[in-house]
């Protein structure tokens, strides 16, 4: 246990050292389709769990990864700010990382994510669900290219899972489940069927989404039980 423990420790401070204060510009985006990213599940914010990654009660380490292969690195302890890095970053085979900050320091790290979970050199992080996004919703308007869609209930979880059930006014209904994925303001559903991209905005417990350029536009009220 004690050597697991230090072996653990020695990884951290490797990940951690490594890092500067360098700063870098923003990168301007070619594309702003989330759809021709090859790895959406690495868009967002990402937190270290301390328990499963052995680092101090009192460390955090936070990582925030963008559409247009920026970064950023920001790592507290005790409260006080240690290492505020940006950088770009590039992903191979989706098993590998290499962050380039601003000094020109290049580091690689191994790479294994899901659509909520990462571990990176034998850190685990947990991607942040974007503030207010979660939970179950029912449209009060909506609208479609093609009339006739009634209704749209919405369900999304904080592991980026989500459900969604359209019903029309013939009675017929389609659902359609998978991941998410979600870069400022714009939000990516994903199926086996394909993706559906778009953008959205919640405010007092309103979600207003407008899919696939105004094909699809609907404002849902959350569910409260």
């Amino acid at each position: 246990m004690k050597n697991t423990i230090i072996k653990a420790l020695i990884i951290i401070i490797t990940f951690v050292s490594a890092f500067s204060f360098a700063e870098t510009g923003q990168i301007e985006k070619d594309n702003k389709d989330l759809t021709q990213f090859d790895y959406p599940f690495m868009i967002g914010k990402w937190n270290a769990v301390s328990e499963a990654s052995g680092l101090p009660t009192k460390m955090s380490v936070v990582m925030n990864f963008n559409s247009d292969y920026t970064y950023q690195i920001v790592v507290y302890n005790t409260g006080q700010l240690m290492i505020n890095e940006k950088g770009i970053y590039s992903i191979k085979d989706s098993s590998e990382i290499t962050l380039l900050n601003g000094t020109g320091e290049v580091q690689k790290y191994n790479l294994r994510m899901t659509q909520d979970k990462m571990i990176m050199n034998g850190m685990l992080f947990i991607k942040e669900t974007p503030l207010g996004l979660s939970g179950a919703w029912n449209s009060t308007t909506i609208k479609h290219e093609i009339n006739g869609l009634t209704n749209l209930n919405l369900l999304i979880t904080e592991d980026f899972l989500f459900k969604m059930n359209v019903s029309s006014g013939d009675g017929k209904k389609k659902v359609s489940e998978g991941v998410y994925v979600v870069d400022g303001g714009d939000i990516m559903f994903m199926t086996r069927e394909g993706e559906s991209v778009g953008s959205y905005t919640v405010e007092e417990d309103i979600l207003k989404l407008n899919l696939e350029n105004g094909e699809l536009y609907s404002e849902l009220a959350r569910v409260k039980h």
